[in-house]
C-alpha cells in the first residue's frame, strides 16, 4: 500500500505550548549536524547550528504553514528534508529509533495520530495473502480513516493535506474539492497551501467531463512542433486520448501494453494517442517509444515537472489522461487505466 506522500520521511508525533504567534522548535537528535534551515513557502524562516546533538528555532507566524527542515536553504542543494507543521506553540523534535518524533502542536498531533492509525492498516495490507476483494475492502478502510481524519482536523492545517492526499486520490475531486475547502475556517484560508490546492480544484473542473480540451503544442521526437489541435482536428481522426506519462514511470510502463492493444485496434476506426511525457531526458524518452512500438503521436518540452502542458492540466501525478471527443472538442474521459480506454471507445 503507498505511503502518504507528505509522510516520507518519518512518523511524526507532538505537545502543546505557547502564547501569542510565537513557535519555538526545540530539537534532539544524535544523526543531524551542522547548519539546519527551516524552510517555508517563502523561503528561510530561521536557522540554527547543532550543538552537542541539540538545536532550537524561533520565530512568529500568523498563518500555520507546513515547513521543512533543511541542511541548506534551498531544495536544490539540500540532502535532509524533514516536514513538520509550523504553528504557534512550542514544538518538540526528538529522534528515537532511527525516527524523528515532532510534538507540540495540534496539527503535529493529528498527524502522529493518524500515522499510528494508518500504520496498522498498512501492515495489515503488507504482510497478508490477501485477495483482491479483501485488498480492496482495506482500501476502504483507509480511505475511510483519511476522510475522517481530514473532518476532524479542518480547524488545523494538517486537515488541509489530508484533504490534499484524498484529492491525489480522487476521493475528492472539482466542485466536492472546492466545496470542503471552503469549510476551512479563515484562518486556514490564508495559507499558502489552501491557495494551492483551490487553484489545483478549480483547474481540475475547467478540464472535467464535458469541458472542451485546452490546446497546446510541443515538440515531437524529431523536433517538430505539434499542437493538439492538429491533431483533434485531422481529418479521420474521432477521438484522442491525451496521455500524460515519462519513461521514468513504472505505472505509466504498465499502462504501456493496453494502449499497444488499443492503438492496434481502435486507429484504423478513428483512434489517435497524443502521448505527452514529463521525461527530463530526451534520449531515454526517445528511445522507449521505440523499444515498446509506441507508434503513436509523441511530444514532450523535456522539462520533467515543469513541463508546461501538465501545468495547463493540472497534472500533478502520472500516468493520467484525457479522452477528447474529435466532433464536439469536449473531454468525454478521465483517467481511463486498464482496460477502461478499450471498453470507453467500444
Amino acid at each position: 500500500m503507498k505511503k502518504i506522500w507528505y509522510f516520507a520521511l518519518a512518523a511524526l508525533v507532538c505537545s502543546c505550548a505557547g502564547n501569542g504567534n510565537g513557535f519555538q522548535i526545540d530539537g534532539r537528535s544524535d544523526c543531524l549536524e551542522g547548519k539546519l534551515y527551516l524552510v517555508g513557502p517563502d523561503g528561510v524562516m530561521d536557522s540554527c547550528v547543532v550543538k552537542d546533538g541539540k538545536f532550537s528555532f524561533k520565530g512568529t507566524i500568523d498563518i500555520p504553514e507546513r515547513a521543512t527542515i533543511m541542511d541548506a536553504p534551498t531544495r536544490a542543494k539540500t540532502s535532509l528534508r524533514i516536514p513538520l507543521y509550523v504553528e504557534p506553540g512550542r514544538i518538540s523534535f526528538v529522534e528515537k529509533d532511527e525516527e524523528f518524533i515532532i510534538s507540540g502542536t495540534p496539527s503535529n498531533d493529528a498527524q502522529e495520530k493518524f500515522y499510528n492509525e494508518s500504520a496498522a492498516i498498512e501492515e495489515a495490507f503488507n504482510n497478508a495473502m490477501l485477495s483482491e476483494a479483501q485488498q480492496d475492502s482495506i482500501y476502504e478502510s483507509y480511505y475511510e480513516l483519511e476522510k475522517n481524519t481530514m473532518l476532524a482536523n479542518k480547524d488545523n492545517i494538517f486537515g488541509l493535506y489530508m484533504l490534499l492526499n484524498l484529492s491525489y486520490d480522487e476521493v475528492y475531486v472539482g466542485q466536492e474539492l472546492i466545496d470542503q475547502l471552503n469549510d476551512f475556517p479563515e484562518s486556514i484560508q490564508k495559507s499558502s497551501g489552501w491557495k494551492q490546492v483551490m487553484d489545483m480544484a478549480q483547474l481540475a473542473v475547467k478540464t472535467g467531463v464535458g469541458q472542451p480540451y485546452i490546446d497546446f503544442t510541443q515538440a515531437d521526437p524529431d523536433g517538430n512542433m505539434i499542437s493538439l489541435k492538429s491533431v483533434v482536428e485531422k481529418e479521420g481522426n474521432k477521438y484522442v486520448l491525451l496521455d500524460f506519462w515519462a519513461s521514468w514511470c513504472g505505472p505509466c510502463m504498465g499502462e504501456v501494453p493496453f494502449l499497444v492493444e488499443d492503438y492496434a485496434k481502435y486507429h484504423p476506426k478513428g483512434f489517435e494517442i497524443f502521448g505527452t511525457s514529463l521525461d527530463r531526458d530526451a534520449d531515454a524518452w526517445k528511445e522507449c517509444i521505440v523499444k515498446n512500438e509506441m507508434n503513436w503521436v509523441h511530444v514532450s518540452d523535456v522539462k520533467y515537472w515543469d513541463n508546461a502542458a501538465a501545468a495547463l492540466y493540472g497534472i500533478k501525478s502520472i500516468p493520467q489522461n484525457v479522452l477528447i471527443d474529435c466532433k464536439t472538442g469536449k473531454i468525454v474521459g478521465k483517467n481511463l487505466r486498464g482496460k477502461a480506454v478499450s471498453s470507453k471507445l467500444a
